[in-house]
Parts: structure tokens; sequence; C-alpha cells
């Protein structure tokens, strides 16, 4: 059942970031946090994620006309080595400003989360492939396999 369900999972985001049979530009990150729970991880999640869409498209953003494709994976359980792991879009031509726009929505959230975020910033890989949904939907040091997609912090189309 397991191998189902990730099987549909990696599928079906596959499929979602091809826009007219164009593949969309990729990132891979992680983020680290310290110990906490699931709803408080994924709350500081979802900031850093608005922070990053906000900087990013702007009152495309804002105005609720676009929000960046973003796969979110948690990995890690409540007392040790907890991270997310995203596959998420690049709107920008060049990789300096998305790494920019990442480290500032970083440190925004960072302050605000009461030291949720590690003093580590995030790792950011560029022009990723399919290979990283792969990577980060493995069974592996997942405690329970149905829980791991962060639906509130999951986005796909535009």
């Amino acid at each position: 059942m397991k191998q189902k369900i990730q099987s549909a999972s990696r599928e079906w985001f596959k499929r979602s970031l091809h826009d007219n049979d164009n593949i969309k530009r990729l990132v891979a990150m992680t983020i680290r946090l310290n110990p906490c729970n699931e709803i408080d991880g994924s709350k500081a999640i979802k900031h850093f994620l608005d922070r990053l869409n906000r900087i990013l498209l702007k009152s495309q953003y804002t105005n609720g006309k676009r929000k960046l494709s973003c796969l979110t994976v948690r990995e890690g359980n409540h007392r040790y080595d907890i991270h997310y792991h995203f596959c998420i879009e690049n709107p920008c031509t060049n990789n300096i400003d998305f790494n920019d726009a990442a480290i500032k929505a970083w440190i925004e959230v960072r302050g605000f989360s009461h030291s949720l975020f590690r003093n580590e910033p995030p790792f950011i890989q560029f022009d990723v492939d399919e290979g990283w949904i792969d990577y980060i939907t493995k069974f592996r040091s997942k405690s329970d396999w149905n829980e791991i997609f962060d639906p509130l912090n999951t986005h796909v189309g535009s």
C-alpha cells in the first residue's frame, strides 16, 4: 500500500510540474528546524513560503493571482533532526535572485518564529530534475509515510 501511495504521489507531482509540455525550473531546498511539534513546524514553514511568494511574485501573489508550485515533505520526529524538503518552482531568470529571496524570507521568518529555525540558512540546489522528487518521497526516515506531505504548504498549479 505504501508503495502505491508513493508511486501515485510521485507521478502526480511530476505531471503537475509540466506547463504546456515545458518542465518548470525547479529548486531543491532543505530547511532544518529545532525540536518542535508538527503544527508549529508547519506554521513556520507556511510563514516562510508566504514570505518567499510575496518577495518573488509581488502583487501577483498578494492579489491571489499566482502562487509558486511547491511540494513540501517533512522528515524527522519532534525530538530529533526535523527538516523540510521542498521541490519548488523557480520563476527567476537567474539563480542569484531566487537565492537572495530565499535567504531574505528565511531571515525575516526566523525572527518571528521564536527560534524554530536552526541557525543555518536553507540548503538550496538549482536546476534539479525529477530525481529530487524521488529522493524526498523515499520511505527511509519517515515515521508515517501517509502524514509526510504537508498539505498546508504543498501547492501545484499557477
